[in-house]
Formats: C-alpha cells, sequence, structure tokens
C-alpha cells in the first residue's frame, strides 16, 4: 500500500471506525456495525457499474496490481511480498506476463555474433 493510500485509511479508520469486541473495523456499515455480505455485494455491483467494469472481481484488481509491478520491471520477489506469495514461483507463474519480446536478448545475440 503506498503511503498516501495508508494515511488515507488511516484518516478514514479515525473518523468511521468503530470497536467489535477486540476488531477495529475500517469501513463499518453506516450504523456502525459488522456489513451485512448481501448488502455489500448489492453495493459492489453498483459500485463496478457505476465504474464501468460490471465484471470486474477482488481479483481483477489483484492482477491490475501485479501487471503494474511486472510492466515496472519490478522483481518477482517484490510482486510476491506484496501479494502476499510466500513462494515467488506462484508470482511468476500466476501474474507475471508471458510470449513478451524482450529486446534485451535480441540485443545481447547480436553482440555475442558480431563478438562485440
Amino acid at each position: 500500500m503506498t503511503d498516501s493510500s495508508a494515511a488515507r485509511v488511516r484518516r478514514h479508520s479515525a473518523v468511521r471506525s468503530s470497536r467489535l469486541g477486540e476488531q477495529t473495523m475500517i469501513f463499518p456499515s453506516t450504523a456502525g456495525t459488522r456489513r451485512d455480505p448481501d448488502n455489500f455485494r448489492a453495493r459492489w455491483h453498483e459500485v463496478r457499474q457505476d465504474l464501468g467494469v460490471p465484471d470486474a472481481t477482488s481479483h481483477s484488481f489483484r492482477k491490475t496490481v501485479a501487471t503494474l509491478i511486472d510492466d515496472e520491471g519490478l522483481s518477482a520477489r517484490i510482486g510476491a511480498d506484496h501479494l502476499g506469495h510466500s513462494r515467488i514461483s506462484m508470482t511468476q507463474d500466476k501474474y507475471m506476463a508471458r510470449g513478451r519480446v524482450h529486446t534485451a536478448v535480441a540485443d545481447l545475440l547480436d553482440r555475442t555474433i558480431n563478438d562485440e
């Protein structure tokens, strides 16, 4: 989570948080209680419709973050840590792109063939 996102959650939590036993809720219902799963599903459906991504799932957002990490050239270890994978291979197998053109490999081969 970015520093700005974490700060936003902390501010939101300070304003909206309520206690239920020992668990602090970041996004309680408007009554300050746990959200009903059916109500959450209905609201989540509305939000996806409003955003124009009706078929998006929580996994879609997870995949987007993994793709951004990969596209930025960050390591699989960083991706695995962020996604909570204990094995880097899980991140590489499930989230990192396959079949990309890697010009660095072509450059290496050209230098090798041309004795540079």
